[in-house]
């Protein structure tokens, strides 16, 4: 289930990356409409199409990362158990209050 879980999160940052991507050609096009003699004007849209392409590119590795992490949940069907996490929690704080 929690594999599931993952693939899904990995398909709305997948998305988020594709539609992010699409933005560039409009930045684009407004970035090369900016009129002359408006030299900060076109270097602030020239930025932000260089940062939708960079974001576009950062939700791509995220979304293959997720994917390559859900698909080992999946195929390992790691489960935590609360009662290990417990058990280590409490043996560190004892280890910690006895000045080990």
């Amino acid at each position: 289930m929690y594999g599931l879980a993952m693939m899904v999160f990995a398909f709305i940052v997948g998305l988020t990356g594709i539609l992010t991507g699409l933005e560039v050609p409009v930045l684009q096009a407004a970035a090369q409409a900016v009129g002359p003699g408006l030299v900060d004007c076109e270097k602030i849209a020239y930025m932000m199409v260089d940062n939708a392409r960079n974001h576009s590119m950062l939700y791509g590795a995220n979304c293959i990362l997720d994917c390559l992490g859900a698909l080992y949940a999946i195929w390992t069907k790691e489960k935590i158990d609360m009662d290990d996490v417990v058990a280590s929690h409490t043996k560190s704080q004892s280890q910690y209050d006895a000045g080990l």
